[in-house]
């Protein structure tokens, strides 16, 4: 596990690899559904030297024809304590670092705003709960970044409080939810006004943030 990991961060983090397909042997790799730390997932796995073979070659087949569609795409899976997160942000400012605008406000803007789509995620909607695991994408091409953040809680309300976000009412909202145990609102306004998209799915449990990347000069 210590040297995949030595190996896959080197290839994945490293803008000039990180669209190299990554095949990993697993006996059972259903254990990439629940690591019991910070894992990169591969983008394919295999059990026998022939499934390797031909999981290779389609790979490659596929490495040619994504790498003219899409920039850069980690997938991360990780357990929610706090350990775990800081570690998935310590990977997401590397995975982002030749990326940025080099605008220092907007930068910090983006990067605060994907962390607290993680801390968001971990632990309102997972509660901190090693048994429950976050699965990160970070994306960018040419002409954005995102992040997208999945958790397995019983997700929210999030209409109500995007809602509250665009009225002014979000520390209110905020206010009641974390008097329930809830999550509060405020950190969707922090993600709403430092981005440029943020997209829920339907029952609150995954979001998508997205930053343009503007043109230089």
């Amino acid at each position: 596990d210590t040297d995949y990991t030595i190996v896959a961060s080197s290839l994945k983090l490293d803008p000039a690899t990180s669209m190299l397909p990554v095949v990993r042997g697993m006996s059972e790799p259903s254990g990439l559904e629940r690591p019991d730390a910070v894992v990169i997932v591969p983008d394919a796995t295999f059990d026998s030297v022939d499934a390797a073979v031909e999981l290779v070659r389609d790979e490659v087949e596929r490495w040619r024809e994504e790498k003219h569609l899409f920039g850069r795409l980690v997938t991360l899976r990780s357990p929610s304590d706090e350990r775990s997160v800081e570690k998935l942000k310590s990977i997401l400012e590397k995975f982002y670092a030749d990326a940025l605008s080099r605008d220092a406000t907007e930068d910090y803007k983006t990067l605060s705003a994907f962390r607290e789509a993680i801390d968001n995620a971990a632990h309102h909607g997972n509660r901190g709960r090693r048994d429950r695991h976050l699965t990160v994408n970070l994306m960018q091409n040419d002409d954005r970044l995102a992040i997208d953040v999945k958790d397995e809680g019983p997700g929210f309300d999030h209409e109500r409080l995007l809602l509250a976000t665009t009225s002014g009412t979000a520390a209110g909202v905020a206010r009641e939810r974390l008097g329930e145990g809830l999550a509060g609102g405020l950190g969707l306004r922090l993600m709403a006004e430092c981005v440029d998209e943020v997209r829920y799915a339907e029952d609150g449990s995954r979001v998508t943030l997205v930053k343009r990347r503007r043109a230089s000069g």
